[in-house]
């Protein structure tokens, strides 16, 4: 996996000005931005209040930039793959 780490300059709401650091994975393959909660959410499947419970609790891969919230489809399946993955690690556990 390729990756990419852009230092951002600028003006925050209490307009200070400060650097933000946001880091581009390229996987190779097609990335689909997700721009705002409703668009996350809606990819999830889950209310705003939910996406913002698995960012917060979970790790669900997405970032507050700009004061917009943004994430990437692939990121996000990637994501949910691995916690499937500890799930079935987890229930069968001790079986065999």
């Amino acid at each position: 996996m390729h990756s990419q780490c852009f230092l951002i300059a600028g003006f925050a709401e209490n307009g200070k000005f400060g650097y933000e650091s946001t880091i581009i994975f390229n996987h190779g393959g097609t990335m689909a931005g997700l721009n705002g909660m409703k668009a996350i959410g809606a990819y999830i499947d889950r209310s705003e209040v939910t996406v913002r419970k698995w960012i917060d609790n979970h790790g669900l891969p997405a970032a507050k930039i700009g004061g917009a919230w943004v994430s990437d489809t692939d990121l996000i399946d990637e994501w949910r793959a691995k916690r499937i993955a500890e799930q079935c690690r987890k229930a069968n556990a001790g079986r065999w």
